[in-house]
């Protein structure tokens, strides 16, 4: 049989601005620095195109944003105060492992995810890596940008943030790196 083309002005049509509004984009900021970031989104005009959402374990990094839909883990898997992590990645995966089944859903229902967040300390370093689990089992696509330490700060922090990164490659489509350094 004859193969039959489409007219060229049968091209596809351009899609309209009310399929574009329909996808869902979620920006996900995930601790101190991901709240700020969130901070600086809120004061954008046409922000309503995406929703945000604030994973975090500092009480004073979240009112920030006190209009921005947030995840705060229970106070008893961070410093007694519910002050973030003190820096410690463990206690970060800690927090934001417990909130898996919150997160999924949260996140689930969106078409695109971009994540932002600081690594080198506790919550961002430590609860990264359930956020990109959770956003792959969900099969959305993502990008996670995320900043490293500045070369001037502790070798710890610069550990943690590279063995993060390391750990996050096989669970992440897209992952940026941002040094500090540069920014």
């Amino acid at each position: 049989p004859p193969v039959i083309q489409a007219p060229a002005s049968a091209a596809t049509p351009a899609p309209t601005p009310a399929a574009a509004d329909s996808k869902k984009i979620l920006i996900v900021g995930i601790g101190g620095c991901g709240a700020k970031v969130l901070k600086v989104f809120t004061g954008i005009p046409g922000s309503k195109i995406f929703d945000l959402l604030l994973v975090d374990t500092d009480k004073d990094s979240m009112a920030l944003c006190p209009d921005i839909p947030a995840i705060h883990p229970e106070a008893n898997w961070t410093t007694d105060t519910g002050m973030g992590c003190g820096g410690d990645p463990m206690k970060g995966e800690r927090a934001i492992a417990r909130e898996r089944a919150r997160l999924t859903q949260s996140i689930g229902g969106h078409d695109f995810l971009v994540a932002v967040g600081g690594l080198g300390g506790g919550t961002a370093t430590g609860g990264v890596h359930t956020i990109a689990s959770v956003v792959k089992n969900l099969s959305i696509p993502s990008v996670f940008l995320l900043t490293t330490p500045f070369s001037f700060e502790s070798y710890t922090k610069r550990n943690n943030a590279e063995q993060c990164l390391k750990d996050l490659q096989s669970v992440t489509e897209v992952l940026v790196p941002l040094p500090n350094d540069l920014l």
